[in-house]
């Protein structure tokens, strides 16, 4: 008989804590189902129960991905880590997925689950997840069905505080380089495309009304900039959010020598056009013919580090030391390297 693990939650967003549970469960059991539910409790989702899933997935190939480009950065992968790396690349259906309303205990014995799989961080989980189980083990009585309860810890000390609400909480306040911790890529990118695009109404509808012009194309430029930045594994919106944490630790320390709006503005669009013969330009023309504006061009074309672009305002080196950051950064960038080899196949 298979043992078949049934790990639910709603997983909103999918976190790095949970990664490493699907990772354990891959070592335990024959195929891992992952229950995508709603949370009565939660309605200020940030995904739809279809984009979750989706992300769940793409977060098993950032781990692949990761795991391949591993010798370049000195982690020494674990042996569950090897493990599960192996079973995603060989077997194709030791995960899979479902989402559902009902109740847990149901979805996973109409899956055909033998155990239901829950994770347990250090020292905080203990009441809700014993609370939970007493619960299951009642549904499961009036039932007359069996499901082990299978309590995976995290390994990890560091993923203790590791939780959906504590990236979300990380977010509202604009911290999105620390939340990158507690994501992997793709999911990172894709909340970043919801928190940021605030950001780019009221920035482009400041710079439009200072400039005379009409702003009903917004909704428009934003399409453009989601087709362009959405599914790119680098030069995405994790760029873009990346870059705005600095500008905004930027604006406190240089309050005077920066107009926030304008910056941010060109910040939006200096990535939009990439892989071709004089991108910056070609980004800065667009730019100019939409705001009339050549400051805000000239800090697209500061972007442009192979040329001999002038950088000649506080402003440009500013714009053009943050494009680069991240190479800088000993922390994110042995996660952002491997997304620079997906791209470039």
């Amino acid at each position: 008989m298979n043992k078949i693990g049934f790990y639910a939650g709603s997983f909103d967003p999918f976190t790095v804590g949970h990664l490493r549970i699907v990772l354990e469960a891959l070592c335990k059991y024959d195929e891992v189902i992952i229950g995508v539910g709603e949370n009565a409790s939660k309605s200020d989702c940030l995904f739809e129960a279809e984009e979750r899933i989706k992300l769940i997935e793409q977060s098993t190939y950032d781990f692949v991905n990761w795991y391949a480009g591993r010798f370049l950065s000195d982690i020494q992968p674990s042996e569950t880590e090897k493990i599960a790396f192996e079973r995603l690349q060989n077997e194709i259906d030791c995960i899979s997925f479902v989402p559902y309303q009902s109740s847990t205990v149901d979805i996973a014995l109409a899956c055909g689950a033998t155990a239901l799989i829950r994770g347990k961080r250090i020292g905080c989980d203990d009441e809700a997840e014993m609370r939970l189980a007493s619960i299951n083990q009642r549904l499961l009585a009036v039932r007359k069905a069996h499901l082990s309860m299978d309590w995976i810890p995290l390994p990890k000390e560091e993923l203790t505080f590791v939780s959906s609400s504590a990236f979300k909480g990380l977010c509202e306040i604009y911290e999105y380089i620390a939340a990158m911790d507690f994501v992997t890529p793709s999911v990172h990118n894709a909340a970043m495309q919801k928190y940021l695009k605030d950001w780019f109404f009221d920035v482009y509808a400041f710079v439009a009304e200072q400039k005379g012009l009409a702003d009903e194309t917004v909704e428009t430029e934003w399409d453009k900039l989601v087709a362009a930045y959405g599914n790119r594994k680098y030069h995405n919106f994790s760029h873009l959010a990346y870059g705005i944490n600095f500008i905004l630790i930027s604006k406190e320390a240089h309050p005077d020598d920066l107009e926030i709006e304008k910056f941010i503005l060109a910040w939006f669009y200096h990535d939009l056009i990439i892989k071709c013969n004089n991108a910056e330009e070609k980004t800065a023309k667009k730019v100019y013919s939409l705001f009339k504006d050549e400051k805000i061009a000239n800090l697209v074309r500061a972007t442009n580090h192979q040329g001999d672009a002038p950088k000649n305002t506080f402003a440009e080196m500013l714009i053009s030391d943050i494009d680069l950051a991240i190479l800088a950064d000993e922390k994110n960038y042995f996660g952002y390297r491997p997304s620079i080899n997906h791209d470039a196949c």
